[in-house]
C-alpha cells in the first residue's frame, strides 16, 4: 500500500503543479489507500497532495482544509521519509508555503524552511520555485509584498541561468501581481506579458488565464481601456474549457471593470450584482472586489442563467 500512496502522492503534486484538476481523483485515491493504513503519517503526506491538487485546479475551500488537516497530522507523524530527508522535508514545507491559505500563520515560516534547506542542498530548481511561490504569502499580508518581488526576481535570475521555461512563466505571473499590489502597473504589465508564451507553451491554461486577468486590470489602471477589452474578449472563451470558478468570477471582475471604464455601466452594475448574488463563494468575492473597483454603485438591472450564459453575454457587450 504504501508504495501506491508514494505513488498517487506524486501525481497529486505533478498536477497540482501544472494545474490538471485531472489530478484530483488519483490523490483522492491515494488518501483513500492511506487513511486504511495504520500509518497517519501517510495519511498526513496524501492530503497534501490532494489539497494542492484541489486548491490549483480552483476547488479552494476544501483544499485548504486538506491542507490545514494534513499540516497538523504531519507535525505528530513526520515518517516515514520517501526520499533524502532534509530535501524532503524542504519539499514538505515547500507544498505548506505553496497551498495552505494566505492567512496561515506559519505559511511565511514553511517558505522561508524550504528557501534555506534548498539553498544548503544546492537544488536551483526547487530553490527557485521555493521563492516564487512566497507570493502567496503576500495575498494574506500586503506589507510582504517587496520581500516577494525580490524573491521572485532573484528565482527569474536562477530560471535564466539554468533554463526553467515552466518556472520563469510563472515567476513572471507572480511578481506581475506583486507589482500590481505596489500599483507599478507599467512594469506588472511588462512581467504579466512576458510570462504567457511560457505558461502556454507547458500547458498551464488556468495560469495563463489567471495571468490574462492581472494584465486586464494593470492594463485599464494604466489607461488602456481598449487594449483591456480587446485581451478579455480573446480570454473569456477560455473559460469553457477549465470550469474554473475562482477564474470565472476573476474575468468577470474584470468584465465589470472595462464596461465602467468603457462607458457601459448600466450593465457593469448588473455583472456585479449577479456575482453578489450568487451562490458560489467564489462568484460572491468577485463580486465584492468589483464593487469595490467600481466605487460601490447601485445594483444593475438583474441577469438570469448560469455562468456559461452570463460569460456569452458579456462576450457579446464587449464586442458590441
Amino acid at each position: 500500500p504504501e508504495l501506491l500512496v508514494k505513488a498517487y502522492f506524486v501525481i497529486g503534486v505533478l498536477g497540482a503543479e501544472i494545474t490538471d484538476p485531472k489530478a484530483i481523483e488519483p490523490a483522492r485515491r491515494g488518501l483513500a489507500i492511506a487513511e486504511a493504513t495504520p500509518d497517519p503519517g501517510l495519511a498526513a503526506r496524501s492530503r497534501l497532495a490532494l489539497g494542492a491538487a484541489l486548491v490549483h485546479s480552483g476547488v479552494r475551500e476544501p483544499g485548504y482544509r486538506e491542507m490545514v488537516a494534513g499540516q497538523a497530522l504531519l507535525d505528530e507523524h513526520p515518517e516515514p521519509r520517501w526520499w533524502e530527508a532534509d530535501w524532503e522535508e524542504a519539499h514538505l514545507r515547500f507544498l505548506l508555503s505553496a497551498y495552505l491559505p494566505a492567512d496561515e500563520p506559519r505559511k511565511q515560516d514553511h517558505a522561508e524552511a524550504a528557501i534555506d534547506t534548498f539553498e544548503r542542498l544546492g537544488d536551483q530548481a526547487m530553490l527557485a520555485a521555493s521563492l516564487i511561490e512566497t507570493f502567496t504569502i503576500a495575498r494574506g499580508r500586503g506589507e510582504y509584498a517587496p520581500e516577494a518581488a525580490a524573491n521572485i526576481r532573484r528565482a527569474l535570475a536562477i530560471t535564466d541561468e539554468i533554463h526553467l521555461p515552466y518556472w520563469a512563466g510563472h515567476a513572471h505571473k507572480h511578481l506581475g501581481w506583486t507589482l500590481i499590489q505596489l500599483e507599478r502597473w507599467e512594469d506588472a504589465i511588462e512581467h504579466l506579458q512576458s510570462s504567457l508564451d511560457p505558461l502556454e507553451d507547458c500547458g498551464d491554461i488556468s495560469c495563463w488565464v489567471n495571468a490574462s486577468g492581472f494584465l486586464v486590470r494593470s492594463e485599464v489602471a494604466a489607461g488602456d481601456v481598449e487594449g483591456a477589452r480587446d485581451r478579455l474578449r480573446r480570454t473569456l472563451p477560455t473559460l469553457g474549457r477549465l470550469g474554473d470558478d475562482f477564474l470565472t468570477s476573476q474575468l468577470l471582475e474584470m468584465a465589470a471593470l472595462v464596461l465602467w471604464e468603457s462607458g457601459d455601466q448600466g450593465n457593469a452594475r448588473s455583472v456585479t450584482s449577479w456575482l453578489l448574488e450568487s451562490d458560489v463563494g467564489e462568484f460572491r468575492d468577485g463580486g465584492e472586489q468589483a464593487s469595490e473597483l467600481l466605487g460601490s454603485p447601485e445594483p444593475g438591472d438583474p441577469i438570469s442563467g448560469a455562468a456559461d450564459d452570463v460569460v456569452r453575454l458579456v462576450e457579446a457587450w464587449l464586442t458590441a
